[in-house]
């Protein structure tokens, strides 16, 4: 079996070959981790603005490092 590169509740960016709205761009969560479906791993994403879930393929994903430094 194929392990997930994302976690559960980790932040997640679609790549840009699959993003031609600019605010499709911004960040999500991952909130479910779906069962390999014989061709590539899936997961369930949301977004706190917007009112829908979305599914995304791990080839469309990259993971989004947390800022550890804030600008004062």
């Amino acid at each position: 079996m194929t392990d997930h590169r994302f976690a559960l509740g980790q932040t997640v960016r679609l790549t840009h070959r699959c993003v031609f709205d600019p605010d499709r761009a911004a960040k999500y969560k991952v909130t479910r981790l779906l069962p390999f479906d014989g061709k590539e791993l899936r997961y369930c994403l949301e977004h706190d603005e917007f009112l829908f879930s979305r599914l995304a393929m791990e080839r469309e994903l990259i993971g989004v490092i947390p800022s550890v430094w804030r600008v004062q």
